[in-house]
């Protein structure tokens, strides 16, 4: 099964190449392939790439474009290729847009004008505990 998706995968990359050495010469196609190797790793570990490794047996449809897709994306940066570079930006744009548009905007209102914060799950109300700590210093003696 892999062997009939590896051969137009190879056949696309080289038609992309070859459009883009014509066009930009051999070294952007270089300087490129490790630029996008370099931020697609940085994509792959910003979420955690173990973290979807984990997941990859609970992937649903969704989480291509949604929590899974900025490392999806990233992955698809870090393989050499035009082809590949253009589908992990379009992974990641839609992963960034999924992951603004589910996050809640909550308005404050100062004056006459209302100003939009994002609210993290990370922000909201707390149990507001107070924990006492007392240092106690020890002196030592070296013998």
């Amino acid at each position: 099964m892999l062997r009939l998706l590896f051969m137009p995968y190879v056949a696309i990359e080289v038609i992309c190449a070859y459009f883009f050495i014509s066009e930009y010469g051999f070294l952007p196609l270089v300087l490129e392939v490790i630029a996008t190797a370099v931020l697609g790793m940085f994509f792959m570990f910003q979420v955690g790439f173990f973290q979807l490794i984990s997941r990859i047996v609970f992937l649903k449809p969704s989480d291509v474009f949604g929590v899974l897709g900025m490392p999806i994306g990233g992955f698809f940066l870090f393989i050499p290729g035009v082809a590949t570079d253009v589908l992990g930006v379009v992974v990641i744009i839609f992963a960034l847009f999924s992951n603004l548009k589910n996050q809640p905007l909550k308005k404050e209102r100062e004056g006459e004008y209302y100003s939009y914060r994002r609210e993290s799950r990370e922000t909201k109300e707390e149990d507001g505990e107070i924990i006492d700590v007392e240092v106690v210093e020890e002196e030592r003696k070296y013998k």
